[in-house]
Formats: C-alpha cells, sequence, structure tokens
C-alpha cells in the first residue's frame, strides 16, 4: 500500500462530503488496473468514513487498525 499510503492518511479525515465525493473519483479511475490495493484503500476509506461520522474515535480511528480487521495486514508496506 506504498503508493496508497499517503491518500489513505490524507483521505480518512476528510469530512466534506463533496470532497469525499472527489475522492471516491479518484480511486474508481485506478480501478482499471485490476489491483487489490485500489479495492482495499476504497474500503479503508469508507470504514473510515463511517467512523469519523458516527463519532468514533481513538484506535478506532486509525486506518492501520482498519488494514489488520480487513485481514491486510501485509499492505501495511
Amino acid at each position: 500500500m506504498l503508493i496508497g499510503q499517503p491518500l489513505v492518511v490524507a483521505g480518512s479525515v476528510i469530512t466534506d462530503v463533496a470532497t469525499r465525493d472527489r475522492l471516491r473519483a479518484i480511486v474508481a479511475s485506478f480501478a482499471y488496473q485490476c489491483c487489490e490495493e485500489i479495492v482495499v484503500i476504497s474500503r479503508v476509506l469508507e470504514s473510515m468514513w463511517d467512523r469519523l461520522d458516527g463519532g468514533r474515535g481513538g484506535r478506532l480511528m486509525d486506518w492501520q487498525e482498519v488494514l489488520l480487521e480487513l485481514g491486510k495486514p501485509v499492505l501495511l508496506g
């Protein structure tokens, strides 16, 4: 997840819906590569936004923890 890591770190704290939609479009634009990393990036971002919207913080806001929950620890880089 070396390429996607900055995207996930920066994108995980976005609260503006329009900005999230733009980021979703950017991530989707790479889907043609059929890369597992792209799918995982999307899942991590959506999970982080769900947690952020739900007011859950602390370790629940750790994108690395989300990767572990998704069973993708190898993508921690």
